[in-house]
């Protein structure tokens, strides 16, 4: 969900595009949802909609190697100078990224801001994969905040050498804007460091002690919280002493196991979906619309589009398989974009669906039709690639028997699938 957060830093040109929506409508058409915060959860109940029933929070955890120390701080600051020979025996770690919500530049700015005899006894170490252009990039940063000199980018850092930074930094500071979890604080405090995080998304969930966080945004508030915790005995004896939030990777696994076990135990053999008495069935048609003098596309007006449209007993709508173009003629019902079929479904403003299946199949066509249970029309004399388990052929239709027998698959249960040769 950063993508949908925060567009203007992520998708903006390609927000509307229908594969990052489609695997919006994957998580809003789940059965179940799983996630690693209750921050996650609550983002995934208020944006997509999803009900709050469906969604467990199963938590994360950390590889045994996150651990204390067993051997001395000389020791292991020399086996880090082996691959950083600049490195300062009292650093300030930030594991970051080069992605805007890691706030690499807040971090620099607020270590920039500390008095300078506290700074001057320091070194800030960033460690992250960097590109020459985004690391030429923070080096400049550093070097306008006059800190350029006691700034060490690491680069790519394995996770031995990672266990070893988190267990020698006299503290880990994490300036992020948004996590879906926040594994590096665990994992550093898990090492035994001393950790001080920002105060939004999931982070309160995993250092629970509201002194050891921050406000990201205000760097005035990094920097106070940076200067308490490397110089204040009070905050750096509370910094040690902050609880273990109680994740772990077996208790995460034990909530997995038990949404699967649910899931199984609610099965209903037969799942319909209920129409109001009366009111024509809400049917969304699934199929290509351009070019028109496709033989495809024309079997699929003919036989399936014009016909639903003009009965009485459906309310139909039409999914476009492509791009659609700004002006579509003669359509006889309303267009939508692909994209939307899933939200649609999920919100329960379709009461059935009818693929419209030609001979090349769209890879988003064939998508939807393995999440999204519905009917197959084949305008071709083959099944056209459409997935042997969805469908249920009714062999030997005439095109006029086309619309009566879709008429008695929609009005069946709602997870039957029917594939109308013609």
């Amino acid at each position: 969900l950063i993508p949908y957060l925060f567009p203007e830093h992520y998708i903006a040109e390609r927000f509307a595009s229908s594969a990052y929506r489609r695997r919006l409508g994957m998580i809003a058409t789940s059965d179940a949802v799983v996630t690693d915060s209750r921050s996650a959860a609550d983002d995934v109940i208020r944006h997509l909609g999803v009900d709050p029933a469906r969604v467990t929070v199963l938590g994360a955890g950390v590889s045994a190697q996150f651990g204390p120390p067993a051997d001395p701080l000389a020791d292991r600051i020399a086996a880090l100078r082996a691959e950083w020979p600049d490195l300062s025996a009292r650093y300030v770690l930030v594991p970051t990224a080069a992605d805007w919500r890691k706030n690499s530049l807040g971090a620099i700015e607020a270590f920039a801001g500390l008095p300078p005899d506290v700074r001057d006894r320091h070194q800030l170490v960033l460690f992250c994969r960097l590109t020459d252009d985004q690391r030429s990039d923070l080096e400049a940063a550093a070097a306008a905040a006059g800190v350029g000199a006691q700034v060490l980018f690491t680069g790519f850092v394995p996770d031995e050498l990672l266990v070893v930074l988190y267990q020698s930094a006299e503290l880990v500071m994490f300036p992020t804007y948004y996590e879906g979890f926040g594994l590096p604080v665990l994992e550093a405090r898990r090492c035994g460091a001393r950790v001080i995080c920002s105060n939004n998304s999931s982070l309160p969930e995993v250092v629970v002690d509201v002194r050891a966080r921050f406000n990201p945004f205000d760097t005035a508030d990094v920097t106070a919280t940076l200067h308490r915790a490397l110089t204040d005995d009070q905050t750096i004896g509370m910094l040690e002493r902050v609880p273990e939030a109680g994740f772990s990777w077996d208790l995460a696994v034990e909530r997995l196991i038990a949404v699967y076990d649910d899931l199984v135990d609610d099965l209903d053999p037969d799942p319909h979906r209920a129409v109001a008495t009366g009111a024509p069935h809400r049917v969304a048609v699934v199929g290509p619309l351009i070019p028109a003098q496709r033989r495809d596309v024309v079997r699929f007006r003919e036989l399936v589009l014009d016909r639903l449209a003009a009965d009485d007993r459906f309310d139909v709508t039409a999914y476009a398989v492509h791009h659609l173009p700004e002006v579509l003629i003669d359509i006889p019902c309303p267009v939508r974009p692909g994209a939307e079929l899933a939200l649609a479904w999920a919100s329960g403003d379709v009461d059935a669906i009818v693929y419209a299946v030609g001979e090349a199949p769209s890879r988003a066509q064939l998508a939807s039709m393995s999440l999204l249970p519905g009917h197959a029309v084949l305008l071709a004399d083959s099944r056209a690639g459409v997935p042997a388990d969805r469908a249920l052929s009714f062999r030997g239709a005439a095109d006029d028997d086309l619309v009566p027998a879709l008429a008695e698959a929609i009005s069946a249960a709602r997870r039957v699938d029917a594939a109308v040769t013609t």
